[in-house]
């Protein structure tokens, strides 16, 4: 009688490709990148590093209402888009805007998704940096975690059934690793050898949770041979270990119709999101050190730099315009205002209304005390409509705000009387 050991006792290896110089790895094995993708990469990571910045502080400043940063994580998405091609499906799970920022959304585009002005694909209906654009065939984000999952391989296994040459690629965080839909949806690709990529973005931190109290095993990797999937670990700070190791796994699930599982091993130098306070469980040492000594962002600009293809005038010029692009939208836009009063206007009626009807229907009151109340919902509702376009005429995006922040308080005070 013989068990099988817990574990071989031998980590997966990680593939890399770059030191933290910047320097070629001696003996690496990777894709040859042209001059001009290559800076493409780098202007992309600086880009999207900037565009978080300034979007991150204009929620501290109450413009938007939430907001989640890919600081340490630029490389993972952005190298992996660089490795795909346009007709490759995206499913997400919040820290890919790099693959849309590479496949052309513009700036405006995400401004106005994290505004939720009239200009947002989205119709604002989506809370904050869930973008979503089926021209970039890139699926809709969405808050509960690693539903992704199983739907990608329905995709995938759809291209598989139309013969396009083409993949889906899907990420989740070492936390939907957790997630029941994880396990089925790396059983559901093999036994139908979809055609899928899976990136787990391995950030060492599940909010607040670590991943050693989220698993035992070696890593996220090893779970793609349970379930009879070919596996791949590769330093997720090292952009072009990503590109060559995104490359070769599309190249693969394509050409022989098989799923493939990619673990980027990095870090999450930034909150989980606005509404996290990552001090309260890791020190600032150790984000410090990630951020100054492992930035997968200065790591690249060295190894372009080495090859001649970056200047430090390239470097001041690129800052500079994309602060200015970038700081246009922290501003928001007052031609949008009678828009969002009209959405939110609804909201307000709605909710008033529903609340009235449920308590009227649990007290059994008549009619006419319906019609009453419904009544006082939509008069509540125009008046919130007024008060938004005073301020817009008025121009005074103060006040605006003001009026935006008193919609729970609308809530509070109307349940209240109802009650």
């Amino acid at each position: 009688m013989r068990f099988l050991s817990e574990s071989t006792g031998m980590r997966i290896p990680c593939y890399s490709v770059l030191d933290g110089n910047g320097e070629i790895i001696v003996g690496s094995d990777y894709e040859q990148l042209s001059e001009e993708i290559a800076v493409k990469m780098y202007t992309s990571m600086v880009t999207l590093q900037m565009m978080d910045t300034i979007f991150y502080e204009a929620q501290r400043q109450g413009r938007i209402s939430f907001y989640m940063t890919s600081t340490g994580e630029e490389a993972i998405s952005i190298a992996a888009a660089a490795a795909l091609t346009a007709d490759d499906i995206i499913l997400p799970q919040y820290r890919e805007p790099g693959i849309l920022l590479w496949r052309g959304f513009t700036i405006e585009e995400f401004a106005s998704q994290c505004f939720g002005n009239k200009d947002d694909c989205g119709k604002g209906r989506q809370m904050p940096n869930h973008y979503g654009s089926k021209k970039l065939n890139f699926v809709t984000i969405s808050s509960p975690i690693a539903t992704q999952l199983p739907q990608a391989v329905g995709v995938a296994y759809s291209l598989k059934m139309d013969k396009k040459d083409a993949c889906v690629v899907t990420y989740t965080g070492d936390g939907g690793t957790s997630e029941g839909d994880f396990h089925a949806a790396l059983n559901f690709a093999a036994v139908t050898e979809a055609p899928v990529v899976f990136i787990c973005r391995n950030n060492g931190w599940a909010i607040s949770t670590n991943i050693s109290e989220q698993f035992r095993s070696d890593g996220i990797v090893v779970r793609g041979r349970a379930y009879g999937i070919r596996s791949i670990r590769v330093d997720g700070n090292d952009a072009l270990a990503v590109y060559s190791a995104i490359h070769t796994a599309r190249e693969m699930a394509i050409s022989e119709q098989r799923p493939v599982l990619v673990e980027a091993l990095s870090y999450r130098v930034g909150h989980h999101s606005t509404s996290d306070d990552s001090t309260k469980y890791r020190s600032v040492d150790e984000i410090e050190y990630w951020k100054k000594v492992r930035d997968p962002v200065n790591r690249f600009r060295k190894w372009v730099e080495r090859n001649g293809w970056w200047s430090e005038e390239e470097e001041s010029e690129l800052r500079s315009s994309m602060k200015k692009q970038v700081k246009v939208y922290r501003v928001f836009p007052h031609d949008h205002l009678l828009h969002c009063s009209t959405l939110l206007g609804q909201i307000v009626y709605q909710f008033l209304f529903i609340s009235s009807r449920s308590f009227c229907k649990r007290f059994k009151w008549q009619r006419k005390q319906k019609n009453l109340h419904s009544r006082s919902c939509s008069l509540m509702s125009m008046m919130f409509h007024h008060q938004i376009f005073e301020s817009k005429r008025n121009n005074s995006e103060k006040q605006s705000l003001d009026i935006l922040r008193t919609i729970p308080l609308m809530f509070h005070c109307r349940i209240s009387e109802i009650c």
